[in-house]
């Protein structure tokens, strides 16, 4: 499967106006769902959280990859979202992370 493939029209924001880190998690799950990818959003919740628990998923550079494996998971897919002004993740680095995809 190609990335092309699993990424719609409808799982992309961009410019999104977020400013706190659980607020873009909120939003990506929202996306997924909104694409059909999740048979039960407070399950899938649930994950990302539990793995954000363990360590940021930011990596660096502006970057962050919140995901989880969770069987709420429907379908495969991938959302994507651009904040121009950045949010505070926890990247290694130090900056914030504008280019977020789960």
């Amino acid at each position: 499967m190609r990335t092309k493939d699993l990424l719609k029209p409808q799982s992309i924001l961009l410019h999104a106006d977020i400013t706190e880190k659980q607020e873009a998690i909120r939003t990506l799950i929202e996306l997924h769902d909104q694409a059909g990818n999740l048979s039960d959003k407070e399950e899938y919740t649930k994950g990302i959280l539990a793995r954000e628990e363990e360590s940021t998923t930011a990596v660096g550079e502006g970057i962050a990859i919140p995901h989880c494996k969770s069987p709420a998971v429907k379908t495969p897919g991938l959302t994507a979202m651009t904040v121009d002004q950045g949010i505070e993740y926890g990247a290694p680095d130090g900056k914030p992370s504008n280019l977020l995809f789960m």
